[in-house]
């Protein structure tokens, strides 16, 4: 071939990206590979990785974060044990003090629930209006049960049942139960029957004072306080 031939076919070759090394492709062969044009980042270890993606205002958008612990709609643990909670801690107060408390009705303050000689008259006619908690009654001022005692006998996990109608004491319901006396000093609801002491079961539970619980219906807290 002519150096006429070679310099006319050279251009050709060069807008079809051969330039040079080994030689023009010569028919019967494998077409020669042509390396990849890089950008001026890349330090031949490889492709260039793209950057990671990123959301308008920063925020990363490869591989999503851990999930946070699942929790109760309201705000309550679900993701392995429950934190414990607060225990039966009441505060020391001597006898005589609380016997001075009950014996002047502080259960009274604010509003509290009056005296009735009659069972039926203990009931309601608007619990939600008419029953009255501790907070708003200056707070409870009367006799504690050992904590101990609470623990054995007393709380959510200590269900029973009254079964015998309160006796009426000073104006209200009296009942006995783990080695205490209570006075119930809220009316019951006017939706409870009117022989629940017999059909329910009840616990009684501690909130900055005393309550008394039914099963059948949780919303619900009878304020009461223990006898002296």
């Amino acid at each position: 071939m002519s150096l006429t031939a070679l310099g006319l076919a050279s251009p050709a070759l060069a807008d079809h990206g051969w330039h040079g090394g080994g030689g023009p492709p010569r028919g019967g062969g494998p077409p020669q590979q042509h390396e990849p044009q890089r950008g001026p980042g890349w330090r031949g270890q490889g492709p260039q990785q793209p950057p990671p993606q990123r959301g308008p205002g920063g925020g990363w958008r490869g591989s999503p974060p851990p999930a946070p612990p699942p929790r109760a709609a309201g705000g309550g643990w679900r993701g392995g044990p429950a934190p414990a909670g607060p225990r039966y801690a009441p505060p020391g107060r001597g006898p005589r003090e609380a016997r001075e408390w009950h014996q002047n009705g502080g259960w009274q303050r604010q509003g509290g629930w009056g005296r009735h000689e009659r069972w039926e008259e203990h009931r309601a006619h608007d619990w939600r209006a008419e029953h009255r908690p501790w907070a708003q009654r200056g707070g409870y001022g009367g006799t504690y049960i050992p904590r101990g005692r609470f623990e054995r006998r007393f709380g959510p996990e200590h269900p029973f049942r009254i079964y015998s109608r309160p006796v009426i004491y000073e104006g209200y319901p009296r009942f006995s139960y783990g080695g205490s006396s209570f006075l119930i000093v809220d009316p019951y609801p006017e939706s409870w029957p009117v022989d629940w002491y017999a059909s329910s079961d009840v616990y009684v539970g501690y909130d900055d004072g005393y309550y008394l619980y039914s099963r059948n219906d949780p919303g619900v807290a009878l304020a009461i306080t223990v006898m002296p």
